[in-house]
Formats: C-alpha cells, structure tokens, sequence
C-alpha cells in the first residue's frame, strides 16, 4: 500500500514538473517551441504519466526492490504505468484545483 501512495504521488508531481511548473518554464517551454508534438505529448497527463509511471516502477522494483500491490516481479513496472496512467491526471487536476485555490498562478 506505501507503493501505490509513493507512485500516486510521485508521476503527478514529475507531470507538473516537467509540463506546468514555473521553476522549470525554462525546460518545458524550449521543447514545447523545438517540438510542438512533443509538447504536446508532455502536457497530457495521462500519456506522459504512463511513461513517468514505467520510470518510477522501474526505479522501485529494480533499485529499491519494493513490491506493488504484492506483485514481485518485472510486471510491477507495467502495472505501475497502467495505474499512472490513470491516477496521474486524477491528482493532476486536484493539484491545479488546489494551485487555483490558494491563488498560485495556473493556466
């Protein structure tokens, strides 16, 4: 059950990271100018949160050897990126609702 809150909360946070986050303008802006599909593929959370998911399943199985949902094996990953895809725009959104809320600049 950790598993599944850490990767929850972990591919919304490297979405907004990467595709909102005014700490990093400088990033997302140069690709989303160099490559407009590519951009385009970063500002969809649930494409770009399945990629972030593979990343952060692979990271915990084979680095720090933590089981998802009692899965063992390499299928833990596909699972996690399944899941990411998912739950990532689920948080996303609240995060922005909450970015909206306590008056932080969102568009």
């Amino acid at each position: 059950m950790n598993a599944l809150i850490l990767y929850a909360l972990l591919t919304p946070a490297l979405y907004y990271l990467l595709a909102k986050a005014a700490i990093t303008e400088w990033l997302w802006g140069w690709y989303e100018c160099r490559w407009p599909r590519f951009g385009a593929f970063m500002t969809c959370p649930a494409c770009s949160g399945t990629w972030y998911g593979a990343a952060v399943g692979a990271f915990g199985y084979f680095v720090l050897d933590l089981p998802f949902l009692g899965v063992e094996s390499a299928w833990s990953v596909i699972l996690v990126a399944g899941g990411a895809m998912v739950w990532t725009p689920i948080v996303a959104a609240w995060h922005e609702r909450a970015m909206r809320y306590i008056g932080g600049e969102v568009e």
